[in-house]
């Protein structure tokens, strides 16, 4: 399933996908008059990214050997560059658990699971009652007691903490410019569609960037926040049928790395 890379607020579940290496040359540039000298630049492709404590792999999969503590499905939620970042961070909520647990599909004990969460899931709020809080990590939606969520402008640094924040590239090309300033030096060009992670987000204009620059290893930089979409990646919960799809692919290779061997 394709993420969803445009307009604000608006959410997709889906594998995290990661771009070929591009190495992108002297180009015109769209953030002000056409680029001089000589650039390059490629996005960060890694096989694995740590999200939540976890390593995932390109597919959005938990890598193979991760504990159930630490396991979860890799949600990606796409915004729009200009969206207010701290807006954004302040309707989720993150678990305050070691391992893992059920959530219910009633604000009751006694309800059904809905599916499960593990350590370090991020949710959204949608309903609290009570000493409950009904919560969509993901595609599970249930209940959980207050006690084991964290929510609130006390946790939202927590909260950026768990989740891997990577700047897509959605204009031809793109200076990288040393400062947050248009008047800064371009030290690299990105091309549409590159994947870079995103350090900090600098105010209402900018954003500090991570990027291989194909000669030194990791260089950082700023671009302006008006020709990127700001995807986010973090750990959720599984509703019953996804942990049942999992068990199954899971005895389905194992069975098969059997008849290899």
């Amino acid at each position: 399933m394709t993420d969803l890379t445009a307009g604000a607020g608006k959410k997709e579940a889906s594998a995290s996908v990661y771009v070929n290496i591009r190495v992108v040359g002297e180009d015109s540039a769209t953030d002000s008059s056409p680029a001089s000298g000589s650039f390059s630049a490629v996005s960060r492709t890694d096989s694995d990214r740590q999200i939540g404590g976890t390593s995932f792999d390109r597919r959005g999969e938990a890598a193979e050997g991760a504990s159930v503590s630490s396991s979860g499905v890799l949600y990606t939620e796409s915004h729009d560059g200009t969206d207010d970042i701290d807006d954004i961070y302040a309707d989720m909520c993150i678990v305050k658990i070691d391992d893992s647990m059920s959530i219910r599909s009633e604000a009751s004990e006694d309800a059904e699971p809905a599916g499960y969460i593990y350590k370090d899931c991020i949710g959204e709020i949608l309903e609290q009652k009570g000493s409950w809080t009904k919560i969509r990590s993901g595609n599970l939606e249930g209940w959980i007691k207050n006690s084991y969520l964290l929510y609130g402008e006390s946790v939202i640094d927590r909260i950026r903490q768990a989740c891997m924040q990577v700047a897509v590239i959605n204009t031809e090309t793109l200076r990288v410019r040393k400062e947050a300033s248009e008047d800064a030096s371009i030290i690299a060009l990105l091309g549409e569609g590159d994947e870079v992670d995103v350090v900090d987000m600098d105010g209402d204009d900018w954003t500090e960037i991570e990027y291989e620059d194909g000669t030194e290893g990791v260089g950082s930089g700023y671009v302006s926040n008006e020709y990127i979409t700001l995807k986010m990646m973090y750990k959720t919960g599984e509703t019953l049928e996804e942990v049942k799809a999992r068990e199954e692919a899971s005895r389905k290779a194992s069975d098969e790395s059997k008849k290899a061997e």
